[in-house]
């Protein structure tokens, strides 16, 4: 036991110099500790057709929305601690955030600033999205947002969507699938958050999170999986079977 507690006096005391280590770094001055600079908002539109759109965020929630008039668009906000490369060629659309602190000791330091990654997706659109902490918002308007196949996941965030349905997928063959899931599938994974599916039309859903709650609310769709370790699942207006 009084092993145990002198191990915990020890870690506290490292975290409490570690703390005053970079509060002096930010010359004793809270404002200081805002660190990485002002957002500058940058907007990418694609120049041809997208059928698929690749994100790999870090830290930023991610909005995914549908797009007004079938051009794929990115909008983010970046400073000197954080940018995000972004490609097009032969129809795929990449987006990945890149952290420019270095690796140094100050990147664990200070208040990190993050803008909301929003990215604008054309109908029948093959979507993998992925962050490490940030939340995902995928949401279609009253004709719903229309996708051939999607993939969410957040390691540690909430996943929320509402108004989606399957598209036809006629430009995607079963080689397009992202690992299991097949056109017309959405699967949305969190390992430490929650998931909430709402008004959708899908051919296959998955919903899966590790801690967290998994809600499901006016669904139809021929097969649904749903697992919660650590929390509760709600379903309500389920309707499986051939769409």
């Amino acid at each position: 036991m009084k092993k145990t507690v002198k191990a915990a006096v020890a870690l506290l005391i490292a975290g409490v110099v570690l703390a005053l280590a970079g509060f002096a770094m930010a010359g004793f001055d809270f404002g200081n500790l805002n660190t990485g600079g002002a957002l500058v908002e940058r907007t990418f539109e694609s120049e041809s057709d997208v059928t698929k759109v690749f994100v790999a965020e870090q830290g930023a929630n991610v909005e995914i929305v549908p797009s007004a008039d079938g051009r794929a668009r990115v909008t983010c906000a970046e400073n000197e601690a954080f940018c995000y490369d972004i490609t097009e060629e032969d129809g795929v659309l990449r987006v990945e955030k890149r952290d420019l602190r270095g690796g140094t000791l100050g990147m664990y330091f200070g208040f990190w600033q993050e803008g909301t990654l929003t990215v604008e997706v054309p109908s029948e659109t093959l979507l993998d999205v992925e962050t490490d902490s940030g939340d995902i918002r995928m949401t279609g308007g009253t004709e719903g947002l229309t996708y051939s196949i999607a993939s969410l996941r957040s390691d540690n965030g909430d996943v929320y969507v509402e108004n989606v349905r399957a598209g036809e997928g006629e430009s995607l063959e079963t080689s397009d699938a992202i690992g299991d899931v097949q056109p017309g599938d959405i699967t949305v994974e969190a390992g430490s958050g929650n998931i909430s599916v709402e008004g959708a039309q899908v051919v296959g859903l998955s919903a899966m999170t590790a801690n967290g709650a998994v809600a499901l609310r006016d669904i139809r769709a021929e097969g649904i999986f749903a697992t919660a370790r650590n929390g509760a699942i709600r379903m309500e207006g389920i309707t499986t079977g051939s769409l």
